[in-house]
């Protein structure tokens, strides 16, 4: 029997497509499996378990969300426009990803999450990108800064939400 040929990027790709396709899941390896027409058993030989499967997952889409942070902060536009684009952004790849990191945490556990995620330095990006672009003294910018790091990743910001503009002036 032929084998067919795998890799690591592929069961990526099918496991965020069918993740963000459910709405309080994420795909299980019988899923993944089955979409890419291998065993379960076969997924094993790249994963040890799904969780870490999953989490690789969310550090690929976080390395994509950064890389488009760090194409923002190289524009030459003001810092107030370049603060509106990072925060749509952020919110934008959220929506656009239907909570792959809100189901994460609910799955796997906050504990177990930050240690096999990038997290912390997600929230360390986070706000040293917006420490460019904030204006204001130290202690303040640190305030806001907390904020809205904060209100992103608990996903209390959303592209659609009438706040948001709120939001954006707090930063000003």
């Amino acid at each position: 029997m032929a084998t067919k040929k795998l890799n690591r990027q592929q069961i990526i790709e099918i496991t965020k497509d069918i993740s963000i396709h459910k709405t309080n899941s994420l795909a299980s390896m019988r899923e993944i499996a089955s979409k890419l027409n291998v065993s379960v058993g076969t997924l094993y030989n790249y994963y040890d378990n799904q969780e870490s499967l999953w989490c690789d997952v969310f550090n690929k889409m976080w390395e994509s969300t950064e890389k488009s942070i760090k194409n923002i902060l190289n524009q030459e536009i003001p810092n107030a426009d370049k603060m509106e684009k990072m925060i749509k952004l952020i919110s934008s790849d959220i929506k656009k990803r239907n909570g792959y990191g809100y189901k994460l945490f609910n799955k796997i556990g906050n504990n177990l999450a930050y240690k096999q995620i990038k997290l912390f330095d997600v929230r360390k990006f986070l706000k040293e990108s917006f420490l460019e672009v904030i204006s204001g003294t130290d202690n303040q910018k640190q305030v806001k800064i907390n904020i809205i790091t904060t209100l992103l990743l608990n996903g209390s910001i959303d592209q659609d939400s009438k706040l948001l503009n709120e939001y954006i002036n707090l930063l000003k």
